[in-house]
């Protein structure tokens, strides 16, 4: 009679332990079907640096690959969003565009993902490539100084190697002269390319410190077809192992208190 009553109570935990999995796994379902569709719309840009600019090279990569989640973090910011809201005339304040708005850098290549999530898919669409093309104008705008920089050094280096071609010619020049007249002059031409040459150098070194960052879109957004509605099973089956385990802990509660 003892092990009758074991086996029956055993069959009835285990049989509520199925009930509230069931329950809960319906209550997730039904929730998940409710919701109103999201539709989901991506930008992919890719960052590149390159130094003064030469070729990109493996450093260029790396510096890219760190700029990359800077841009991530400055595509969430506020005047970024305020001029995203402002261009397609959302009446909405920056915490709420940025509400639904993901950016992320991989860390592995220098390419953000801007990704949008809303209940119109050509909204959704419209923000993702919005945000890239304020991130480009902001850009776009610190590249003026550094292309300013450029430019003024490029013509300093065009100046000076121009007067050590000429340097260079005249101390040719003056080697095939006599005389101590002509030996003063030769030092003094000397000297005067030594300057010229550390010049250039000079000039070269910081071109190759001012950096060109390029910030492109690789892959623009385009109006999403189908929603992305969170996951009915994986909602359910989260819904059914919470109501497992809250089941679990009645029974264990009640077996306790007797």
């Amino acid at each position: 009679m003892g092990l009758w009553r074991l086996r029956s109570t055993r069959l009835g935990r285990t049989g509520l332990l199925l009930l509230s999995a069931l329950v809960f796994g319906g209550i997730g379902a039904v929730v998940t079907l409710l919701l109103p569709p999201s539709y989901e719309a991506e930008t992919a840009m890719l960052v590149s640096r390159t130094a003064g600019g030469s070729t990109p090279g493996y450093e260029d990569l790396l510096a890219g690959q760190l700029l990359a989640q800077t841009y991530a973090e400055l595509a969430l910011t506020r005047p970024i969003l305020t001029a995203v809201a402002g261009d397609l005339k959302l009446n909405e304040t920056p915490e709420q565009v940025a509400d639904d708005i993901s950016a992320q850098a991989s860390g592995l290549n220098p390419i953000v993902r801007i990704t949008v999530r809303r209940s119109d898919p050509d909204l959704a669409a419209g923000i993702a490539n919005e945000v890239a093309q304020q991130l480009i104008a902001w850009r776009s705008a610190e590249d003026t100084d550094t292309s300013g920089r450029l430019a003024e050094l490029n013509a300093s280096l065009t100046t000076v190697d121009s007067e050590i071609e000429r340097a260079q010619a005249e101390i040719e020049a003056l080697a095939g002269q006599g005389g101590s007249t002509a030996a003063s002059s030769l030092r003094a031409e000397l000297d005067r390319l030594t300057t010229l040459l550390a010049n250039q150098g000079s000039l070269l070194e910081l071109m190759n410190e001012t950096n060109e960052i390029t910030l492109s879109v690789i892959e623009p957004a385009s109006t999403p077809i189908g929603p992305a509605r969170p996951g009915l099973l994986l909602n359910a089956t989260a819904a059914a192992l919470l109501g497992l385990l809250l089941m679990a802990g009645v029974l264990a509660l009640t077996t306790e208190g007797r």
